[in-house]
């Protein structure tokens, strides 16, 4: 004889059933987090720093290619952008978007920063003023002083130049001659562009010289427009935009007439994959051009080519050097001038 069950439980039997089986609503997943980065095969990679606010830093052994590509482990069904194992230049800050199943996202700022250089240069040629710079140092490692020695018959333009911060950030430089400033430069910054205004003494005074402004794109300098002051108080004399490579080189300047878009010259530059000591030091190979290729670029250029485009020529000038067995440059060779020698204080 069969035994019925009550309605009631039969009832509820099923609703079980039903919702137990009943999976068109499934629960996803709302983690989106970065769980782990390799960088094995990045050369000079020494650290990876988790930092708060979702931001991991990369320290790199100086001079060392800022181009990675790191490998990174997300939360399980998230996915990341850009993607792991992309190659990314890193010399500037990259936001990496980490999506979680459920849609929502998370984001996180992966940047480089490099250990200070093992070795300050002491000794570099200073191309343009026929001479050599003795460099100084303030106890933060900072250029204090240059003294230019001239190399060749005649006297350097200056004889020294001194060097004042605020808070580790360049504000002035006086440049000496005879044991008067002769030029000096007052830098001030803002946002997205750094102010330069040159005094000159002239007339037992100091009157208005030159101006230029450096604007910046992601703390990089990607644009110059200069004024004389003194010569053409009225307009601009010239324009520069700058174009970098893949490893924070300057690889090209272009130069306007004065506001037009008609290009004056353009300089292109070849490089080297080893330490750029006028970059540590935060020095052109020129006076008075405070931020020049040299200052900007990682690399040491070896090779320099103005092209004038109303003339249709080019003129090509050649850089070689020896090195020390960690990278730094010994000696410079110019075009046909003798080599010349750059030294250094090494920890």
């Amino acid at each position: 004889m069969k035994r019925l069950l009550p309605s009631a439980l039969l009832s509820a039997s099923l609703l079980l059933v039903f919702r137990c089986s009943d999976d068109s609503n499934p629960i996803v997943s709302g983690e989106k987090e970065i769980v782990a980065i390799d960088l094995s095969g990045n050369p000079g990679v020494s650290e990876i720093i988790h930092e708060p606010n979702n931001v991991i830093t990369i320290v790199l052994a100086y001079g060392s290619t800022t181009v990675l590509t790191p490998a990174i482990e997300v939360s399980a069904n998230a996915t990341i952008h850009p993607a792991s194992g992309e190659s990314v230049d890193l010399s500037q800050p990259v936001i990496y978007t980490v999506t979680a199943e459920d849609g929502s996202h998370q984001e996180y700022i992966l940047q480089t920063r490099e250990t200070p250089p093992a070795c300050l240069p002491t000794e570099l040629p200073a191309t343009s003023e026929n001479a050599v710079m003795h460099i100084f140092y303030t106890a933060d490692n900072l250029t204090s002083v240059v003294h230019y020695i001239s190399n060749f018959a005649g006297k350097a333009m200056y004889d020294s130049s001194l060097y004042s911060y605020t808070n580790k950030q360049l504000m002035r430089i006086d440049y000496y001659s005879e044991g008067i400033i002769q030029l000096y430069q007052i830098f001030t910054y803002e946002e997205d562009r750094i102010r330069e205004h040159e005094y000159a003494f002239m007339n037992n005074k100091y009157v208005p010289y030159r101006a230029q402004t450096y604007y910046l794109t992601k703390n990089r300098i990607t644009s110059v427009c200069a004024v004389d002051k003194f010569f053409h108080p009225y307009g601009v004399i010239d324009t520069v935009t700058y174009m970098y490579d893949t490893r924070g080189n300057v690889a090209g300047a272009t130069h306007y007439r004065g506001k037009t878009s008609e290009v004056a010259y353009r300089i292109d530059y070849a490089h080297d994959d080893k330490i750029n000591p006028y970059r540590i030091a935060r020095l052109p190979d020129s006076a008075i051009i405070f931020f020049s290729p040299e200052t900007h670029s990682r690399n040491n250029i070896t090779r320099e080519t103005v092209i004038v485009p109303s003339q249709g020529t080019a003129e090509v000038t050649n850089y070689t050097y020896t090195y020390s067995p960690d990278g730094y440059p010994l000696s410079r060779t110019t075009g046909v001038v003798s080599p010349q020698p750059l030294r250094y204080q090494c920890r």
